[in-house]
């Protein structure tokens, strides 16, 4: 297809005869229920005013999953399934489904570079919680009380808190983006899977922010680069989660397999392609 983009796309609709979210939307929520509640499920597949009508009609959906801590499963693994088995995968100007792209192409296609920080660096100031600021919240209503006393707790404790992260390594999907707890995790010392597009520019930032820390940063690299160093890694590291999945996903497991990988999903585009994004992300989840 002529509108199609390396990695994961929106499926074509022929009837519509160009890719629409709207029908692929209406496809993932009514496969859904389709088990649970066959008259919603077929409802959702006639309403002819989707974009008008579906917020009075999903909250249905939440019904269903409320009834019982099974359909609520049911209902969440048959979306998920629709999900995969809706969306295509370009590679090489082929078009397929993305679940079969999954397991297609899962061969090596990345070494592993780790940026040592130093561990002589203290924990930064940004480890700190701002108790002022959360009891403002508080007192004004915003938050609620647990919240500043289980985050008191943490603050009282912070270095055995820490100490009990250790043993895990967070993978960071858009390392870049400005939610992102990058650095933060850095300054505690702790060990950082970062991935975001390759910039020279974005990841020498990254690669610095490790190198002023005590914490360890590790980086994808494609095979067959040649040369690269701790000086010029930000010119070879970096990958695209929405291209690139089949691939992160092999790599990841293979990353300190020893330890638990803690995913956080900080990836934010526009419109359709943020739900792309995110299908991509949660994948990382799943496997």
């Amino acid at each position: 297809m002529s509108d199609s983009r390396p990695g994961i796309n929106w499926p074509y609709d022929e009837k519509a005869n160009k890719r629409s979210t709207t029908s692929t939307g209406k496809k993932i929520w009514s496969s859904s229920v389709e088990k649970v509640n066959n008259g919603l499920a077929e409802r959702i597949k006639e309403e002819k005013k989707w974009r008008k009508k579906y917020d009075k009609i999903l909250p249905e959906v939440i019904y269903e999953q409320a009834k019982s801590s099974k359909s609520a499963i049911e209902i969440a693994e048959a979306g998920l399934t629709a999900v995969y088995d809706s969306f295509t995968f370009v590679r090489d100007g082929e078009e397929i489904p993305f679940s079969e792209a999954l397991t297609r192409f899962c061969q090596p296609e990345f070494d592993t570079f780790v940026v040592e920080g130093d561990p002589a660096t203290p924990i930064g100031e940004r480890t700190d919680v701002p108790i002022e600021r959360i009891s403002e919240l508080v007192e004004a209503g915003e938050m609620e009380p647990d919240v500043l006393d289980s985050l008191k707790n943490v603050d009282g404790n912070k270095d055995a808190y820490i100490k009990s992260l250790q043993g895990s390594v967070f993978v960071l999907l858009g390392a870049t983006s400005e939610l992102c707890p990058l650095e933060e995790l850095l300054q505690m010392g702790l060990t950082v899977v970062a991935l975001s597009r390759p910039s020279p520019e974005r990841q020498a930032k990254v690669v610095q922010m490790a190198r002023k820390s005590p914490g360890k940063l590790i980086v994808p690299v494609r095979k067959g680069a040649e040369g690269v160093t701790s000086e010029n890694v930000h010119s070879f590291c970096g990958a695209d989660v929405l291209v690139d999945t089949p691939e992160l996903i092999s790599w990841l497991l293979t990353v300190e397999p020893e330890k638990r990988l803690v995913v956080g999903s900080y990836i934010y585009l526009d419109g359709g392609a943020h739900v792309l994004a995110s299908v991509c992300m949660i994948l990382f989840y799943l496997q």
